[in-house]
């Protein structure tokens, strides 16, 4: 097939032909791309997995470090539960003081000064703990401090009754004027980080903080420890009790 005589004359068959030899020569001469190399080391897949062993080996010692010291705990509470129970002073010397230690004292209930502590659970039933000041001053010892008492586990509706009448309810239980109660020196609760905030201003009490509890509880003016004793045996069995009310 003939060209155009325009393109022959600006183009000429010799030259488009020595074109196409020229750029199939430096085809020949360049070397191929090269592959893109894997580099395991900036693959995020590599270091998923490397973390793996390091993290199970981080959680297996926390587990061990933390049965260890629930150990220790269950330990203590059993050597302390084993002791008689002692007979309060008026003023507690908290550094003589260990966790679990049961204890024997009198006084009378300071119910304006009642509050809940939860939500907790008690088998299949939703409730609370109710927290109440014991005020151990009397005429023969007048200068007894008041102290922190968790009394037990209410159900929903008997917190809703304490609520409305919190004199009413110990009534029922005969527990108005000056009782004896019997009990243990509660450990002291280390929030963690994942523990909600108390709201006081709410009344929503989620754990006990002492500091905060003793200034709710009338602090000075009810000459108020920082003792919270949990109510153990010799009041009825609470447990039971709270459940049965209401």
């Amino acid at each position: 097939m003939r060209q155009p005589r325009l393109l022959s004359r600006l183009f000429p068959r010799n030259h488009c032909r020595g074109l196409q030899q020229h750029a199939v020569s430096n085809d020949l001469k360049s070397p191929p791309p090269k592959a893109k190399q894997w580099d395991p080391w900036k693959s995020p897949f590599t270091w998923v997995v490397a973390f793996i062993p390091i993290f199970t080996f981080g959680l297996g010692t926390w587990q061990v470090r933390r049965l260890s010291w629930k150990n220790d705990v269950v330990r203590q509470a059993e050597q302390e539960l084993e002791k008689e129970p002692i007979v309060l002073p008026d003023h507690i010397d908290l550094a003589s003081l260990s966790p679990y230690r049961q204890i024997v004292t009198q006084g009378s209930w300071l119910h304006v000064y009642s509050l809940f502590l939860g939500p907790r659970k008690y088998g299949s039933t939703n409730g609370y703990h109710l927290l109440t000041p014991l005020a151990r001053k009397s005429p023969t010892s007048p200068q007894a401090s008041t102290i922190l008492v968790n009394r037990g586990f209410v159900s929903d509706m008997t917190a809703l009754a304490v609520e409305m009448d919190a004199s009413r309810f110990s009534q029922r239980l005969g527990e108005d004027g000056i009782i004896e109660i019997r009990g243990m020196i509660s450990p002291p609760f280390v929030p963690s980080l994942f523990t909600p905030e108390n709201n006081p201003e709410k009344g929503e009490w989620i754990w006990t903080d002492i500091p905060a509890l003793v200034e709710r509880s009338g602090g000075q003016d009810e000459n108020v420890q920082g003792v919270l004793v949990d109510v153990t045996f010799g009041m009825k069995d609470h447990f039971c009790l709270f459940l049965r009310l209401f």
